[in-house]
């Protein structure tokens, strides 16, 4: 919904087509923002995971990580919420939300998968330490080692578990009794 310092294309790649975003200054830190509005708030209730699969194309892979992304409470707010929560993939005090390979081994060119799990962070980040606030507007941080270079991104998706109540029974056919025309 909003941006600063980025600008972005759709590129096609062997990989299919990725948001190819062009760091462009650093004088102010580059994001790109997505604005949920009300009365939908993104419910972390309701979808406790934000996935991201992403690389840096070229060049050499930053020593701290390529991004941070910050969560901006909406109006219903367990005790101990601040206005900001920012999960840094290169922090050490994150890492248990974060399920992905091993920060050592991200490199240039390659594919990263990310799964966060923005429910548990947040609720840390509670003094309750178990429900979650809604998040008004998501913000990824770039960077400021990438300027003048690109983060692609294949996607992002907020992603809720699937419950024995969402799946369906199939009951399957014995085909040694079918036959063809």
């Amino acid at each position: 919904t909003g941006y600063r310092n980025v600008s972005g294309s759709t590129m096609a790649t062997p990989d299919g087509n990725v948001l190819n975003l062009a760091i462009t200054a650093a004088k102010e830190k580059p994001y790109v923002q997505k604005a949920f509005t009300a009365p939908n708030p993104y419910a972390p209730d309701k979808f406790p995971w934000m996935a991201i699969s992403f690389r840096i194309p070229e060049g050499e892979f930053p020593t701290a990580a390529p991004f941070t992304v910050n969560f901006h409470p909406g109006k219903r707010r367990p005790g101990g919420i601040k206005d900001v929560h920012s999960l840094d993939p290169a922090d050490s005090a994150c890492q248990k939300f974060l399920a992905c390979k091993p920060r050592s081994e991200w490199k240039t060119g390659e594919w990263i998968d990310l799964l966060l799990n923005v429910h548990d962070f947040l609720a840390a980040e509670s003094s309750e330490k178990k429900d979650a606030p809604d998040v008004a507007y998501i913000t990824i941080f770039f960077n400021p080692d990438l300027v003048k270079r690109s983060v692609q991104l294949r996607s992002i998706a907020l992603v809720s578990p699937r419950s024995s109540y969402s799946l369906f029974g199939v009951r399957p056919l014995h085909i040694s009794g079918m036959r063809g025309r």
